[in-house]
């Protein structure tokens, strides 16, 4: 989910980069909770190196690059059916991952809503594939999830706590780092996923984002 979905996430849901200030809209949840829908804020992407040029007289600096995996590996199984919710977070955030490291338009219909807000990452997986940039990182941790609400079968409302767990990197097509995006702090979304019926996929369509959890505190209360 950048927390986008979400964030989601991202996610969020959830680690993106993105030059696109729409992505930060305020929506409303379409299920229960009444809060008001935060999108997760994106980072915009620095388009050039960091690196200053080396003087006429000055040896010259490499530019720093990582180990990219290629950019045309499988994506990961989707396991959105069902009610064991823990595994479709996690293959919801694997999937997601995979689409930002492999970016082409049309590939997160297969995990959000077409009435959620983060479909706005479409436009952003567009920008990458023009520009030849690729976000490189792991899925955001999902530490635990919990159903807030699932009143109706095809409706739930999950409360996710989330981290990253190192930082990611968003990289041009020679491999050479644009940016470094800092791993997210542990934090908690309630996430409203929707689905046709029983044997269809789940789908993100809104999250609530509640923001950084206090671990100190969290291991106080387990």
């Amino acid at each position: 989910m950048t927390r986008t979905h979400h964030a989601r996430t991202a996610a969020a849901i959830a680690l993106v980069a993105a030059t696109l200030s729409s992505c930060t809209s305020d929506p409303q949840p379409t299920a229960a909770p009444t809060s008001t829908v935060t999108a997760v804020a994106t980072p915009t992407p620095t388009l050039e190196p960091t690196l200053k040029p080396a003087s006429p007289t000055a040896t010259p600096t490499p530019t720093p690059s990582v180990s990219v995996p290629p950019g045309n590996e499988p994506p990961p199984p989707l396991e959105l059916v069902g009610e064991d919710f823990e595994a479709i977070v996690r293959s919801f955030e694997a999937y997601r991952s995979w689409a930002l490291s492999n970016p082409a338009p049309g590939l997160l219909r297969d995990i959000y809503h077409d009435d959620c807000p983060c479909m706005e990452q479409e436009r952003l997986l567009a920008h990458y594939n023009e520009e030849g940039l690729r976000w490189i990182g792991e899925p955001l941790t999902v530490i635990s999830v919990d159903v807030v609400d699932q009143s109706h079968p095809n409706t739930v409302i999950l409360r996710v706590v989330y981290e990253g767990p190192e930082p990611s990197f968003i990289i041009n097509a020679d491999g050479e780092i644009l940016e470094n995006v800092d791993p997210d702090p542990r934090f908690t979304e309630d996430d409203v996923f929707v689905r046709e019926d029983s044997e269809s996929p789940w789908q993100l369509i809104d999250f609530v984002d509640h923001g950084p959890v206090d671990i100190d505190e969290e291991d106080a209360d387990a």
